[in-house]
């Protein structure tokens, strides 16, 4: 049964060469554009008094201001776009499919798989913290 599902996505992804490597681009140009909007945002800061240009002046207000404002700002200019982006492609692209090719695709099993893995993955990185504050 892994065999069939290996060769499934196997087959898949050299179906959809092409669409992969346009989500490695787009990710790769996400995380260009999320540290373009980090640095900007740094610059930005010192320049309007946002926070003080000496470290050794800061406090917990200025380090909280200071993170919720790059939050905002990195959600406006890269949150926003990539999400819509990334609906918009997929959508797109999903809807050309064949309904033959969906229907593979679109199974129980692969939903199940990839709750596990997404349960998997969670569970590991959430036990990551824990080994910082342990003797």
């Amino acid at each position: 049964m892994a065999e069939n599902e290996e060769k499934i996505w196997k087959q898949f992804l050299e179906k959809h060469f092409q669409m992969f490597v346009l989500w490695i681009v787009a990710t790769i140009l996400a995380f260009i554009v999320a540290v373009r909007v980090f640095l900007w945002f740094v610059v930005e800061a010192q320049s309007t008094e946002l926070v003080h240009m000496v470290l050794g002046e800061w406090s917990i207000g200025y380090l909280v201001n200071f993170i919720l404002n790059l939050i905002f700002w990195e959600i406006i200019i890269v949150g926003i776009p990539v999400v819509i982006t990334i609906a918009a492609i997929y959508l797109l692209w999903w809807k050309k499919l064949p309904g033959k090719e969906k229907k593979k695709y679109k199974s129980e099993q692969t939903y199940l798989e990839a709750f596990f893995f997404v349960a998997i993955v969670h569970q590991r990185f959430s036990l990551l913290p824990n080994l910082f504050f342990y003797p």
